[in-house]
């Protein structure tokens, strides 16, 4: 054989090996994972086959390790423990479909919906800011917040002020927001 025909078949096998690592990418990727994961994996595999194929097979795991699935269903046990009445034995009448939702969140989470909840979507940021002030301002053991972004400005200092004076109160305040996102926010 001339140096021709072996560069010839080596390059044939490459391509050949390539593709089949790339179907089986779209086979074995995808399944028990969220779309925007598995289109992330998928990518990182085809546009960075080597670097990105060893780092799906070190990290890209969608089951859990041994350790936090016991570490799981014990908090399952737990949750399932404080449960005392779920929003099917409040309200009989919840449609099949709400059911399925029901059911389905009580099978990934342990926890089930509960009665007496309510939410209001309000859509002008200066008048949710000021709902949420005024809901920390009567809050009596508690007050969590989680924002994205948060930064301290002229809208957001009573906010500020309600969540500092409820810490004086003695509430027990928690903010938890996105620190990358929030850094890019300037102070005044």
């Amino acid at each position: 054989m001339s140096a021709l025909h072996i560069t010839l078949l080596s390059g044939g096998g490459a391509v050949l090996l390539d593709l089949a690592l790339r179907l089986a990418a779209i086979i074995y990727v995808p399944p028990n994972r969220r779309p925007t994961a598995a289109m992330a994996w998928l990518l990182a595999i085809f546009f960075i086959p080597i670097i990105g194929g060893l780092l799906f097979l070190l990290i890209g795991s969608p089951k859990l390790p041994r350790d936090r699935l016991k570490k799981q269903k014990e908090m399952d046990r737990a949750i399932a423990g404080y449960a005392s009445e779920s929003i099917e034995s409040a309200a009989p009448d919840i449609s099949e479909r709400v059911r399925g939702v029901i059911s389905m969140n009580q099978k990934l989470t342990a926890m089930p919906m509960t009665s007496g909840n309510r939410a209001e979507l309000i859509a002008d940021y200066e008048a949710s800011l000021n709902v949420m002030t005024q809901e920390i301002e009567t809050a009596r053991t508690y007050v969590h917040v989680e924002f994205y972004i948060l930064s301290l400005d002229q809208t957001t200092t009573a906010f500020f002020d309600a969540l500092e004076s409820a810490i004086v109160r003695g509430v027990t305040v928690r903010v938890l927001l996105d620190y990358w996102a929030s850094s890019h926010c300037r102070d005044y």
